[in-house]
């Protein structure tokens, strides 16, 4: 492994993972598997670049080869956007249709969704460090580090992000229209904000504020769907674990504690600075149940049948308090 290359996966490397730990705070009320979060990751990182290259060398670039430049070049701008968010979307939704039991709130589509575009753009930016230092020196890498890692560094996980909301939506949803409209509506607009970003990210510069415009229209419009994720979240939490007050399941506390993001947060770090790692795991996975079970409280309502998974979460919830978890005193 030449210097170069090296240099290029740290500089792909440490902003992913500032950013990924970012991603994953977001998710406040019921954390997703790390593990399946590793796996939409790898999916990104490694297949989805590896069938990208294969179909764009096997078949687009025979094409384009006999177009000639202008016509050729025009080929690759339409086709990248269509072809990296569709292999990007393909692995996503058989990941979530493998675990669909996962899928609790859109917000939770948007999480994995964000881990696949976390994945690929880690590689691809890597793969264009590496090109720059060797071409261009010093000064090209350390503008394309900018560029790409700093000024579009969540770019990827934007557009993927859109795609896992729609399929969440196409999962927890029963409205038929809905749930075709949703998961077209999120590939098709990945595709459409890939497709602007490419075209206002050309060589030359010449329109990187509209990139950068278009950039934090996207992100913005993002975090108004988390947002909005979020507060549902907790508007769900609040009314159907009253039920679970009131048959003596949940205290007032642990009740009071599951509603907020900084009650549960604090209550957590008390947890694990005072009563150490193991018993705050065991307390994480206690409000986790409790979320879940008021989440699938909420799809019922909404006359989506969770029956023998809401029972699974009670019996889940008392055996952790019989060990006093979740906060008693």
């Amino acid at each position: 492994m030449t210097n170069a290359v090296l240099l290029a996966i740290v500089a792909s490397v440490l902003p992913t993972m500032l950013y990924v730990g970012i991603i994953y705070w977001a998710d406040q009320y019921e954390k997703e598997p790390v593990w399946l979060l590793t796996a939409t990751f790898i999916w990104g990182a490694l297949p989805s670049i590896l069938l990208v290259w294969l179909i764009q060398n096997e078949l687009i670039a025979p094409i384009t080869a006999q177009l000639g430049t202008t016509a050729g070049g025009a080929v690759n701008v339409l086709s990248t956007p269509l072809l990296e968010e569709s292999v990007k979307a393909a692995g996503l939704l058989l990941l979530l249709l493998r675990h669909r039991e996962e899928i609790d709130a859109p917000l939770d589509g948007m999480i994995y969704g964000a881990m696949v575009g976390m994945g690929f753009g880690m590689v691809e930016n890597s793969i264009y460090y590496a090109t720059a230092l060797e071409e261009g020196g010093m000064a090209v890498f350390g503008a394309s580090i900018l560029l790409r890692g700093v000024a579009f560094g969540l770019v990827h996980a934007l557009f993927t992000s859109l795609m896992g909301w729609g399929f969440a939506i196409m999962m927890l949803k029963r409205n038929r229209l809905l749930r075709v409209v949703a998961p077209l509506a999120g590939w098709s607009l990945a595709i459409m904000l890939h497709f602007l970003h490419n075209v206002t990210t050309q060589p030359g510069g010449a329109f990187i504020f509209v990139a950068l415009a278009i950039y934090v229209l996207a992100l913005l419009m993002t975090l108004l769907l988390m947002g909005i994720a979020l507060w549902n979240e907790r508007r769900w939490i609040r009314q159907h674990l009253r039920e679970e007050v009131s048959v003596g399941l949940l205290t007032v506390r642990q009740y009071r504690i599951a509603a907020s993001r900084r009650q549960r947060n604090a209550y957590l770090w008390h947890v694990l600075v005072h009563q150490g790692f193991g018993r705050c795991q065991r307390t994480r996975r206690f409000y986790h149940a409790v979320s879940r079970l008021a989440y699938r409280k909420h799809y019922r309502h909404m006359h989506v049948d969770f029956p023998a998974e809401i029972e699974q979460l009670r019996a889940e919830i008392r055996q952790l308090n019989a060990h006093k978890i979740g906060v008693t005193e």
